[in-house]
Order: structure tokens, then sequence, then C-alpha cells
């Protein structure tokens, strides 16, 4: 707030009602000699842009320097300032125009009402325009969480109902029918439940650890039937971690991201391990690049690392020459 740009048009008219306030209340004649309204308005008008001054210098270089709210260090350093200011106004005062001034005591408690009023209005007013920033940065913030948790599940739902991934279950379903009946009912069946959890959770902002794994398990189960002996996975997951939290779909899209990006054969089959490291989850990958790979938006990955940014988290990406990993942070509920 201090630092409007035209906070002096702000001090003028502060000063302006501080002067009349002074004359409708003949605060002026507390003082042990009384002022002419020409002398006193210019005296106040100082009082007032020191005090402004003072608490935009404040913020500006102190208070978000001390490891403390900046609101609190900024009135703790304005009061101190408000002292130093009435001390000196009075003995500056004196100190020119002598005896006619020599009530220093009163006068001191007199300016350092004044002042301390003045400060105390600047600073409630500041606390104000702060806390309606960051109301508004906060709103912000969760709006643009709830694009990205919507832009997730589009994507994934995109992934998921493309032609390539639709007529590939197509397939499957239809060899599973003729061949192994029975297949086939559990092959529907899983396919359906990934298409429930999409449409149920996409508007959440975490799941469950618990949650995310028994969908991904039926995602992998697809996956393993569609590849057959191409494709490995593994699960190893620590049950005092299931409660934790998570973005919903995330784990999804990663695994959508090694089957889109890597080639899987039987010779060399397409390795996938999701396992709990401490209180975060990793999803790692045999390293296999298709030869002509698929055009790729990125957007995944992105939003992932977007989510968990609102979050306040950090997901880490890892490559070698063999592997790819990406580990996710679990938030406690």
């Amino acid at each position: 707030m201090f630092n409007y740009r035209y906070r002096y048009l702000y001090i003028l008219l502060l000063a302006a009602y501080s002067f009349f306030n002074i004359l409708v209340l003949n605060g002026d004649r507390l003082y042990t000699v009384g002022l002419p309204w020409y002398e006193l308005l210019p005296i106040v008008l100082v009082q007032v842009t020191l005090i402004w001054e003072a608490n935009r210098l404040i913020g500006k270089h102190w208070a978000r320097r001390v490891p403390a709210h900046p609101l609190a260090v900024q009135f703790v350093l304005s009061i101190a300032w408000v002292f130093l200011q009435a001390f000196l106004s009075v003995e500056l005062t004196y100190g020119l125009l002598g005896d006619p001034y020599g009530n220093v005591s009163g006068n001191f408690r007199l300016s350092l009402a004044f002042t301390f009023r003045i400060n105390l209005f600047l600073n409630s007013v500041n606390a104000i325009v702060y806390f309606n920033h960051k109301y508004r940065e906060e709103r912000l913030a969760a709006e643009q969480y709830r694009t990205q948790t919507a832009q997730a599940r589009l994507t994934v739902l995109a992934n998921q109902i493309s032609p390539h991934f639709f007529f590939n279950s197509l397939n499957v379903l239809t060899e599973l029918i003729r061949q192994q009946p029975p297949k086939a009912e559990s092959f529907v069946q899983k396919l359906a439940s990934v298409y429930r959890y999409s449409l149920r959770f996409h508007q959440e902002e975490l799941v469950t650890l618990q949650q995310e794994m028994e969908i991904l398990q039926e995602y992998l189960a697809l996956l393993e039937v569609r590849f057959q002996d191409s494709l490995q996975s593994e699960i190893a997951i620590d049950p005092a971690e299931k409660e934790k939290m998570l973005p919903p779909l995330s784990m999804q899209m990663l695994v959508e991201n090694v089957v889109k990006h890597n080639a899987a054969t039987r010779i060399k089959p397409l390795s996938i391990r999701v396992f709990t490291d401490g209180s975060a989850v990793v999803v790692e990958n045999t390293l296999r690049p298709k030869r002509a790979p698929e055009a790729s938006t990125g957007i995944g990955l992105n939003n992932i690392r977007e989510r968990y940014e609102f979050l306040g988290e950090t997901i880490a990406v890892a490559k070698t020459d063999t592997h790819f990993s990406v580990r996710l942070p679990l938030v406690d509920p």
C-alpha cells in the first residue's frame, strides 16, 4: 500500500483530515502554546509524510527480511519509529523556539499520541490491503488448479477414447470373445472401472493413494491383456502410505506416457515398477524409445508438475541410459 503511485495525494488527504480533526476537537490547545492554523498545518503534513515514508521504507527493506509475518515486523518497526519521531519533533521544536515549548514531557506525550494514531490507521489499512491481495491470489491459484485438474481429466479421457486406444481395446476384446470368453467379461469390467474412476474423481483435488492404486491396477491389467508377454508390471506399496494423498489420475497419466513413448516386445519386454519411497510414490520404467515415436504435446507431465506446484510440492524426474522415473510426493490428509 505504501508504494502506491499516487501516495502523495493520499498523504495530503490524510494530513488534511488530521488537521481539521485537530481543529474541531481543539487538539492544538492541549499543547502548552497554541499554534495558529498556518503553523499547525505544515507540522501535521510533515508528521504524516514522515510516518508514511518510514512505513514505505520499512516494508521495502526490512519487513520481508525478518523470519516473521511481514505485517507484524512492519508494525513493530513502525512503532519504534513513531517513538523516535515524536521525541525528535518535540526536541527540535524546543531547540528552535525555546521556552514557549518548554513542557517537553507533556508535548512529547501529545505528539506521540498523534503519531501513534496516524501510524495505527495506516497499518490497519495496509493489513486490509495485504489480506485482500492474498485472498485474490489464493482464489486465482485455486481456479488455476481446478483448470489443471480438469485438463488432466480431459487429457486422460482423450487418450482413452482416442481411435488408437479404442480400436486396440476392441481388437483385444474381439480376440478374447472368440478364444477366451471368461477373460473378455473381465476385460470389459476393468475397462468400465477405468472410465468410471475418471468420471468420478476428476473434480477432486486430491485422492488417496489407495484409490489411485486400485484404478491403476485395473489399467495395468488392461495393458497386460493388450501387450501380453511384452509388458511386465510390479507394484510395491507400503500399506502405511495408502491413506496419503496425491492429485487424481496422475499415476495413470504417467503409465500412459510410458506405453506411448516406449517399445514393448516379447524379447525385450517393457517393465513398469510402481513403489513407495519414503513419503513419495515412484513410477519407473525401462527406457526403450520407439523408433518412430508418437507426437507428444508434453501436457501430461507438465500438468502433473503444475498441479503439484499448487500444493507447494515438486515432482522429481530422473533419466538414465536404461531407466526413466518420476517421483510423486504424497501429501498428508
